[in-house]
């Protein structure tokens, strides 16, 4: 490939596709430098499930007002089926049949010569123990005591499903503060329908009913943010926001997410809630001293509105 490419002098002539990529990457011998443009290739984005794959990167403003593009019902069995290709088109039945083998075949397979010496049932255990802790800090600690590994054992697997694009973990925002931030990574699933598959959640009432929903909503919404960033070529910083808990009463102060751009941070709450309030972004003056862009709160709501001069309320769907 090297040859071909500096003999040609041409680009986007050999292209190479695979789910292996901690294994691809440790049996590359030559790095290719300069040579090479690595894409993450994400499961089905809202957009795309919405025949619009080239919605402009998600920034807030107040150009427009744009309605839900799914309905309330619709929007929640999105987030339950998740946004793998083959999913789309197959019967409510065989999609528990489809989740079981993609692990058994593409996720296990794919990293056994990674954790040789780790049974299926274990691998399992530790992923839906990992999906219990989506929209967490990371505490491979309290993992390890819970899933009876080491705490190697678990940074090993949390990195290698990262690697693998099935989980992200998003860093602390750690800019101008006076108050002691908290500096560790808040795990997020990347594909919802998967951590519903983990979480024993089949159908929109399951979801309903789960007491994770919130965790899982917070999951798909910073997913599809990200995902739609990558999609767009928009290499923009993600980050969420959280001081360290001093005893206040309300608890510590909290953004679920920001968008770091050209030096602008742009704060986002994450509220599965059709009735937003200003109350809900009140931790977005935590940033002030920083060049804050306005900010938005993405909920269940079913057009973009106004609340207040510098906070807008997008629909989860519209994102």
């Amino acid at each position: 490939m090297k040859k071909i490419v500096d003999e040609s002098g041409k680009n986007n002539q050999i292209w190479i596709t695979g789910s292996q990529k901690p294994l691809l990457s440790k049996r590359v011998e030559d790095t290719l430098s300069g040579r090479v443009v690595e894409l993450n290739m994400y499961p089905l984005s809202q957009a795309e499930k919405q025949k619009e794959p080239y919605r402009k990167s998600f920034y807030p403003s107040f150009d427009s007002q744009e309605k839900s593009h799914w309905a309330y019902a619709e929007t929640l069995e999105n987030i339950v089926k998740g946004g793998y290709p083959a999913l789309q088109n197959i019967s409510p039945e065989n999609v528990d049949i489809w989740f079981k083998s993609y692990i058994n075949t593409y996720l296990f397979g794919d990293i056994r010569n990674e954790i040789q010496d780790m049974d299926t049932l274990t691998f399992k255990k530790i992923l839906k123990i990992l999906a219990a802790r989506t929209a967490t800090a990371l505490n491979c600690s309290a993992i390890a005591e819970e899933s009876g590994l080491s705490q190697r054992r678990v940074k090993q697997i949390v990195d290698l499903l990262q690697s693998c694009s099935l989980i992200t973990l998003l860093p602390a925002y750690s800019g101008k503060s006076i108050k002691t931030l908290v500096k560790t990574p808040r795990l997020h699933f990347v594909d919802s329908g998967l951590c519903c598959h983990l979480l024993g959640i089949r159908t929109v009432e399951g979801f309903l009913r789960h007491p994770l929903r919130g965790s899982v909503f917070e999951s798909y919404v910073v997913s599809e943010l990200i995902r739609n960033a990558r999609n767009n070529g928009d290499e923009s910083e993600f980050y969420f926001y959280r001081e360290e808990n001093h005893g206040e009463k309300e608890g510590p102060a909290e953004i679920d997410l920001i968008k770091e751009s050209d030096g602008i941070l742009y704060p986002i709450e994450i509220k599965m809630s059709a009735t937003p309030t200003t109350a809900m972004a009140k931790h977005f003056k935590r940033l002030i001293g920083n060049n804050i862009g306005m900010g938005t709160i993405i909920c269940l709501n079913d057009v973009k509105t106004i609340l207040s001069r510098d906070i807008l309320v997008m629909p989860i769907s519209s994102i």
